[in-house]
């Protein structure tokens, strides 16, 4: 049995670790892909999550294999932040990555792949779901397809909707 105290100074700690990663991230830093790479074996989801995050921006084969090893052989949730992340890089290669994902044999590598190109919100990417909806053989990835094809029905909720005219409003 492990036990896990969070205290005021570890919740402190991964904040800051948090915004050390994004930076990276944000200013492409390829020296640091080592420690951002050691970081996604850490407990806390954000932690690992900008640390996937972090990883697919930087370029170069150091960042790009580390996130593949983490898109194979992480925890779910990790698996799912790295194939987010590559959906919304504007690199054409990162959503190619994706596609590929989807034939892997191992269920939660297509699941994430999944998710990832439910952000993707193109015509190939909704057409490819719903291939994957119907085709795969487990219900776990059909599940998460048809969920990912059901929110390119709705509306974007963060788009602003026009008021009616104040005189024709109740």
């Amino acid at each position: 049995s492990v036990t896990v105290t969070v205290t005021p100074e570890s919740t402190a700690l991964g904040a800051m670790l948090t915004i050390a990663t994004l930076a990276c991230g944000l200013v492409k830093d390829a020296r640091s892909v080592a420690e951002i790479t050691n970081l996604l074996a850490d407990v806390d989801f954000n932690v690992h999550s900008t640390a996937a995050i972090a990883l697919v921006a930087i370029p170069g084969d150091a960042a790009l294999n580390a996130a593949s090893a983490a898109l194979t052989e992480g925890t779910e949730t990790l698996r799912r932040a790295v194939a987010e992340a590559l959906a919304v890089q504007p690199d054409p290669a990162c959503h190619e990555y994706l596609r590929e994902a989807l034939t892997s044999e191992d269920l939660l590598v297509r699941r994430a792949a999944v998710f990832g190109l439910g952000l993707v919100r193109q015509e190939w990417s909704r057409d490819m779901l719903a291939k994957v909806a119907v085709e795969d053989s487990q219900w776990v990835v059909r599940n998460a397809a048809a969920q990912a094809l059901d929110l390119f029905q709705q509306a974007n909720p963060y788009l602003p909707v026009a008021l009616p005219l104040y005189w024709e409003s109740p």
